[in-house]
């Protein structure tokens, strides 16, 4: 099986939260791990814990790290301190003072993993909540961007990406509420697989420019279109509320049903999302919750149809079967 995760060559494993634990700010981290990590051949990671969430910070920059696809910089969420695809549970980040950006990928090979973020921003700038540039070939899975904020003034983007270098992959991800774009892609290449935007104002995935594949991405209820621009051929699989969904065998116009408001999670009901995706198991097997996914499998970023004690999610009973699409 390939998980969506992505593990280190030597991890050296750290750990975030309140005062039992390594680091109780991530800049420090940060500063302390700014190492030519090629030549002493250790991942750097940092573990963060459900300690005493939601965590309040600043915006944060990751840059400066000698690192390769072997060693790397990885920030996730602690085994068990997981969201799950659950935006009310696990580790999750407040980013205050009215910021431009609150994570910040700027070295290549970067990864960030099963963490939930949103913003304060009472000043009205734009913020780009997750933002990765300048490098190249992060990686983002299971990362949940939610506003809790809704009615300050300023742009709120969940995820900006724009490489220079690489491929960066967005897997499992989720962008929910943002009163501008859920997922800002342009520049370079970006894929995003089973990533699910709901209800975000302007675009769900906004394409700009760039080689950007989506593949069993679900966009539902976004001010202006769910997805907007001119996205790679290999694009598949990809469902939306209006008619934009783009690519080979896409699901337009489609109804989708939730576990609850304001979450990414398609609940059993499901019907406009539910076992009519693609199967990239050549790529990765699973969903946000370490679910193994079920084939057919699903649009988005949880699986629905997987059985009870399927993965290290704890997911749903299965309470009816349905064809797919002929």
């Amino acid at each position: 099986m390939a998980s969506s995760r992505t593990a280190g060559t030597n991890e050296n494993i750290s750990t975030f939260g309140d005062g039992t634990r390594d680091y109780t700010a991530i800049s420090t981290w940060e500063a302390a791990t700014d190492n030519v990590l090629t030549t002493s051949m250790i991942s750097e990671v940092l573990e963060c814990y459900d300690d005493s969430t939601p965590y309040s910070m600043t915006s944060i920059q990751f840059a400066g790290a000698a690192t390769s696809a072997d060693y790397r910089r990885i920030l996730r969420a602690a085994e068990g301190h997981r969201h799950n695809g659950d935006p009310t549970a696990g580790v999750k980040f407040i980013v205050t003072g009215s910021p431009t950006f609150g994570f910040r990928l700027q070295e290549n090979f970067f990864v960030l993993e099963d963490i939930i973020v949103t913003v304060d921003n009472p000043g009205g700038s734009t913020t780009n909540v997750v933002r990765a540039d300048l490098s190249g070939d992060h990686r983002l899975t299971g990362v949940i961007v939610i506003d809790d904020a809704p009615a300050q003034p300023g742009s709120k983007r969940g995820f900006r990406i724009f490489p220079n270098t690489g491929t960066t992959i967005l897997r499992n991800c989720a962008a929910i509420g943002m009163n501008d774009h859920g997922f800002f892609l342009s520049t370079g290449t970006v894929n995003a697989d089973n990533c699910t935007a709901r209800d975000n104002g302007d675009v769900g995935f906004n394409r700009t420019s760039g080689t950007i594949t989506v593949r069993n991405c679900l966009s539902d209820g976004s001010t202006t279109a769910d997805f907007s621009g001119t996205f790679d051929a290999a694009s598949t699989d990809n469902a939306s509320s209006d008619a934009t969904a783009p690519g080979s065998n896409p699901e337009t116009n489609q109804t989708f049903t939730y576990i609850a408001a304001d979450d990414p999670r398609i609940a059993n009901s499901d019907v406009g999302a539910q076992e009519l995706g693609a199967d990239l198991s050549a790529d990765f097997d699973d969903d946000i919750a370490f679910r193994t996914r079920d084939v057919p499998w699903d649009i988005g970023c949880y699986e629905a149809s997987v059985p009870t004690g399927s993965g290290g999610g704890g997911g749903l009973a299965v309470i009816y079967r349905r064809r797919r699409r002929s």
